[in-house]
């Protein structure tokens, strides 16, 4: 469900990993316990571009910009 609401065009897929795989990855983690681990990635948008379109649209409904 997770990588169907990721839009794959734009997302790479949740990513299963071996615990050997997790720990060169993140060698912060622990080993005992372990069994392997789950990567998942998440989207990335233009915030100046965002903050600008807000902004416009926020003039275009009457507020003042400083």
């Amino acid at each position: 469900m997770y990588d169907i609401l990721a839009d794959k065009e734009n997302i790479e897929a949740h990513q299963l990993m071996s615990k050997d795989k997790a720990l060169m990855a993140f060698p912060i983690l622990t080993q005992e316990g372990r069994a392997g681990a789950m990567a998942y990635h998440h989207g990335q948008h233009n915030a100046t571009r965002m903050n600008m379109a807000l902004a416009k649209t926020a003039v275009q409904q009457g507020a003042t910009i400083a």
